[in-house]
């Protein structure tokens, strides 16, 4: 997506709005990926999560919100596209796109990169989104996962911590300006496919499966949080999603 420098992209939309306050693949968290802003990512130590660990992640309770909320886009996604009368499923129109020339004479388009994220904060517990494509298909830029906060905000890509998955399917780690990318790589996100992305920010574990229209597993991994943790302070954060294209998504 936007954030791990794997499509091209112009200057973010942000959405207005401030501060409102079983196929299971194990994941190795190692690796490293440039980020889109000329940074490289530093070597990051290789951590495998047990089955123990994977099982007791499934199995756990899922606290839906922090306030007893259903998940749904933020009211701010409707300055940047269409958002239903649920706000469960928000249209980006991206309109006309620029092209640049790289160093090697290749033509690249940049579109403008829009973020969209969910309507309630999120903190300690697990918590449990699903993602669908309902119609359209994701930019090269673009991906969604779960961003680490103390606030619904919009930041800038060197600010934000995050872990998603990006167009590819690459499980990603981004702590500023450095991305880490995990060798696994989970089926390409088409037209109603579904994203199942379950973060556990008391163990520290997120996990992401992606299903099939029929409702069948394609594929799932899962990745450690643990160098998001602060000094025993519990984890907060929220749902976000980065589109370029012009696309429909939902969100429940």
């Amino acid at each position: 997506m936007g954030w791990d420098g794997d499509g091209g992209y112009s200057q973010p939309v942000y959405s207005r709005g401030g501060a409102t306050g079983k196929g299971g693949v194990q994941a190795v968290f190692g690796g490293h990926l440039p980020s889109s802003w000329g940074s490289r990512a530093g070597p990051s130590q290789p951590r495998h999560l047990s089955r123990f660990e994977d099982e007791r992640l499934e199995d756990r309770e899922v606290r839906q919100s922090s306030r007893g909320s259903q998940n749904e886009w933020h009211n701010s996604a409707s300055s940047v596209g269409t958002l239903s009368q649920n706000n469960h499923v928000f249209t980006r129109s991206a309109g006309p796109s620029q092209t640049k020339f790289s160093d090697s004479g290749e033509m690249i388009k940049l579109a403008a990169m829009c973020l969209v994220y969910d309507a309630t904060l999120r903190y300690g517990g697990v918590h449990a989104y699903t993602f669908q494509v309902l119609d359209g298909e994701l930019g090269p830029a673009d991906g969604c996962g779960f961003t680490f906060d103390t606030l619904l905000r919009r930041r800038s890509m060197r600010e934000m911590r995050a872990v998603f998955v990006n167009k590819k399917g690459y499980i990603c780690l981004r702590s500023g300006a450095d991305v880490s990318r995990l060798p696994i790589r989970l089926p390409q996100l088409k037209a109603n496919m579904e994203l199942l992305v379950k973060v556990d920010l008391d163990r520290l574990i997120a996990r992401f499966e992606v299903r099939s229209p029929a409702n069948v597993s394609l594929g799932a991994g899962q990745a450690d949080l643990s160098q998001f943790a602060e000094h025993g302070k519990p984890l907060s954060g929220f749902f976000i999603a980065v589109v370029t294209s012009d696309v429909t998504v939902s969100l429940h």
